[in-house]
């Protein structure tokens, strides 16, 4: 009988064929808090994992569970919930592994929150997949924070305007140096949404790119 390190490597052979060069899979892969998945396959440009794997030697309640444990830890500390993750245990000689994707973060019985999947997507195939999420993830950031401007923009063009008509029928007086005041906090409460606006641009470009 094959111990862990010898199904772990068989298991790598066979991923091996979908695309998952060696350089791209990472064995104990942190995923928060001190807890490591078996495998993970990374993005070479972003170096961050696109699937996860956690393989067990034996077929049986308590490592199926400790699996899901692990693998739904993942979707707590990271921003990308959807990322694909399998259990992975040892199958026949007509199968030689019995992979279960997991479906549902919330479940915690392990029958009902894998399924099992005889299809492992080719690491490209799975790379561009996860990247259509990043680019749909990020552009409705983008969206979002756009429209957080604008709000704001329109709010502030009122004040400004209420202030300055206050000032023209001189029912306040608004000095220079108020004038300058008020700028600044314009600035300043507008030049953090702008920033990241600025970066999610950054990000949607670049996942645009590595996408053509």
């Amino acid at each position: 009988m094959e111990n862990e390190a010898e199904f772990k490597q068989r298991f790598m052979d066979f991923i091996r064929e979908r695309g998952y060069k060696e350089e791209i899979l990472a064995s104990e892969w942190l995923v928060g808090l001190g807890r490591r998945v078996d495998l993970a396959a990374i993005d070479r440009e972003t170096k961050e994992p696109i699937a996860l794997f956690e393989l067990a030697i034996k077929k049986d309640s308590t490592r199926k569970k400790r699996a899901l444990d692990i693998l739904k830890h993942y979707s707590l500390v990271a921003s990308l919930t959807k990322l694909p993750r399998y259990a992975v245990f040892p199958g026949t000689e007509i199968e030689p592994f019995e992979i279960y994707e997991l479906e549902d973060d919330t479940e915690q019985d392990p029958e009902k929150a894998f399924v099992r999947t005889t299809y492992l997507p080719h690491y490209n195939m799975l790379k561009n997949s996860v990247n259509l999420q990043k680019i749909k993830k990020t552009t409705t950031e983008r969206d979002y924070a756009q429209k957080q401007v604008f709000g704001i923009s329109i709010f502030l063009a009122i004040t400004l305007t209420i202030l300055l008509c206050l000032d023209f029928l001189k029912i306040i007086n608004i000095t220079p140096q108020r004038l300058v005041l008020i700028g600044l906090i314009v600035g300043l409460i507008v030049l953090p949404f702008a920033n990241k606006l600025k970066v999610l641009g950054i990000e949607f470009e670049r996942f645009v790119g590595k996408k053509k």
